[in-house]
C-alpha cells in the first residue's frame, strides 16, 4: 500500500484533524484517509465505532439534547488504569460519561478517581443500599376514603 507524508502542518490544523477524528471515532490517520478519499471522489461517509480499551467496554449513544453520551464499563485487568485517561478525553470532547466499575476493576482504579473525572457518581454494585430504600413500584400510597 502507498504511503504519503505531509510536511509543515501547523498545530491548529493538526488539532482540528484530531478533533474531527475523535468525533467520527477514528484515528487521525484513518480520518485523513477518508478526507482524501472524499476529495478524490470516493465516499466520505462518517462511521462511528465504539471507543474501547483493554479492560473497558464502551457504548456510545445520543442523549435527548443530541449531546453524545457514553456508558463506560471498566472490567478488571492491568489496562483498566487507561480508562481514566479515556474518561478525560471523552469529557474534553463533550461526551456525558457514566461509569460502572466491576469489583475486579476496583483493584486497579478507585471509584473516587473515576467519579472525579466523570463528575458524577460511579456505580460499583448492582444493589446499592443507599438508593434501594425508595423502590418506586412498591412505595406506599395514600388511599382516598
Amino acid at each position: 500500500m502507498a504511503s504519503l507524508t505531509v510536511r509543515q502542518l501547523d498545530e491548529r490544523l493538526k488539532k482540528q484533524l484530531r478533533l474531527r477524528a475523535a468525533r467520527n471515532g477514528r484515528s487521525v490517520e484513518d480520518e485523513v484517509r477518508n478526507i482524501l478519499r472524499g476529495a478524490a471522489g470516493g465516499s466520505d461517509a462518517p462511521t462511528r465505532a465504539p471507543v474501547t480499551t483493554a479492560g473497558a467496554s464502551a457504548v456510545p449513544s445520543a442523549g435527548p439534547t443530541g449531546a453524545p453520551r457514553m456508558l463506560l464499563i471498566i472490567g478488571g485487568g492491568i489496562a483498566a488504569y487507561k480508562s481514566l485517561d479515556l474518561i478525560r478525553r471523552l469529557k474534553e470532547r463533550g461526551f456525558a460519561v457514566r461509569c460502572i466499575l466491576t469489583k475486579a476493576a476496583q483493584h486497579f482504579v478507585t471509584s473516587l478517581s473515576a467519579s472525579a473525572l466523570v463528575g458524577a457518581r460511579v456505580y460499583t454494585d448492582l444493589f446499592d443500599p443507599a438508593s434501594e430504600f425508595d423502590v418506586g413500584h412498591i412505595r406506599p400510597r395514600a388511599r382516598p376514603m
